[in-house]
């Protein structure tokens, strides 16, 4: 008989952001606060100028702009992403990301794995003695 599980509810609130280049991840979900075995789910906040590095994602990424305004970068081709637009970027694929405009970028966004732009932050935080907040 298959065991069931409870859904799991989480307030922006009671999750505690992390820094990653000039943006707040906060992540709700991932296989360690639910037993997923890849999903990941976060609600990322930029400043205007915030950027990211070049990173990819292997398995994908969504993500849905709920305020502001950012500009992303894929297969040399540029992607103006504002407030009900989302976008989905095939697994592999390269995506900098740009906060732009006058206010903050909030984007939800969705990942099937540990990105390895934050794997490698964290492990650079490490080597360099900081002291990284862990989150799942």
């Amino acid at each position: 008989m298959q065991q069931t599980q409870d859904p799991v509810v989480r307030r922006q609130d009671d999750v505690v952001p992390e820094d990653l280049y000039g943006f707040k991840r906060r992540v709700f979900f991932s296989p360690s606060t639910v037993g997923s075995k890849y999903m990941k789910f976060a609600i990322v906040h930029g400043r205007p100028g915030a950027r990211s590095v070049p990173h990819t994602h292997p398995g994908g990424e969504v993500a849905l702009t709920l305020e502001g305004r950012a500009r992303l970068v894929a297969n040399g081709k540029k992607y103006e992403l504002s407030a009900a637009t989302a976008v989905s970027v095939p697994p592999g694929v390269q995506h900098p990301a740009e906060s732009v405009g006058e206010q903050d970028w909030v984007v939800a966004t969705a990942y099937w794995e540990e990105c390895p732009l934050v794997r490698d932050k964290r492990a650079q935080d490490r080597a360099a003695g900081a002291t990284a907040t862990s989150h799942p």
